[in-house]
């Protein structure tokens, strides 16, 4: 076990030095409303209820953090929430190991860019600071490991909005940024359920009419007067109304965990709408 401590009193005890630092994983940040009954999926509980609707928020979180669990053991995986004081009402859908923080105030652009910033800071930190472990990881071409110290650390943030999509998209957004400055997953409403960046880039997130169709369009447009390097995933749906809760229960699930939730919001919709103790009438 390698400590921080003077190595001349004790050899189990020492500094490493300041080039040998840990491999830092790639993040992935989940962005998501806590499901606090009345705040959240609005536009479903027109049609079935608010008890309902939070229902079906809370089985594509719970869902959709379930089919992220492989990624856990080489991956960051962080879930930053709002509202910031409503924590305690995660614990019935989110499992311990995933890294719970609280978003930033501010509009959607601000509370994204501050993530990134965030994410980035921490790491330059951890590259920059002596480690208590030494991961060797793979040598370079000359058998150096500074090329691996050197190379960008992807940052990801993605929707959870979007149960049924496929774990690849993240690992090709991962991929694509080792070569790309931008990752973007198009969402078919116009705007995106997925972001990816190696380095903090926060005019993205200036200025945007968030919760319009022209968020993505205005994005690239200002990916392109920076001249970032863009990959664009392929297109997948939010949802947010009942047509999108529809469509996605009648399409055949691409895994266990997806038929899962679609059982799960199956019988919700079937079901009596009863109070259910996690459930918090959002104040007025």
């Amino acid at each position: 076990m390698a400590l921080r401590g003077s190595p001349g009193n004790n050899p189990g005890v020492y500094h490493l030095p300041r080039n040998r630092v840990r491999i830092t994983p790639p993040r992935l940040i989940l962005f998501a409303k806590v499901p606090l009954k009345g705040q959240v999926k609005t536009r479903i509980a027109q049609s079935v209820g608010k008890g309902r609707a939070t229902e079906i928020c809370r089985a594509m979180l719970s869902g959709f953090i379930a089919r992220l669990r492989s990624l856990k053991r080489k991956w960051q995986v962080e879930l930053h929430f709002t509202p910031r004081d409503q924590e305690a009402l995660l614990a019935p859908d989110v499992p311990p190991w995933l890294i719970r923080v609280p978003q930033v105030e501010g509009d959607l652009g601000a509370r994204m860019a501050a993530a990134f910033a965030n994410a980035f800071a921490c790491r330059t930190e951890s590259r920059d600071e002596p480690s208590g472990r030494f991961n060797r990881g793979p040598r370079g071409a000359h058998g150096s490991r500074q090329a691996d110290r050197n190379a960008p650390v992807p940052c990801i943030i993605c929707g959870t909005d979007i149960p049924d999509m496929p774990v690849t998209h993240i690992l090709e957004a991962r991929e694509k940024l080792t070569t790309c400055d931008l990752v973007v997953g198009p969402g078919t409403d116009g705007g995106y359920y997925l972001i990816g960046l190696r380095r903090p880039v926060p005019q993205l997130f200036e200025n945007i009419p968030w919760s319009t169709p022209d968020v993505l369009s205005i994005t690239m447009e200002r990916a392109r007067a920076l001249n970032l390097v863009c990959h664009t995933l392929p297109a997948w749906t939010d949802i947010d109304t009942m047509e999108d809760v529809q469509a996605f229960l009648d399409r055949p699930p691409l895994d266990v965990r997806v038929g899962r939730i679609q059982s799960r919001i199956r019988a919700t919709l079937q079901g009596v709408e009863s109070p259910r103790p996690h459930l918090v009438e959002a104040s007025a």
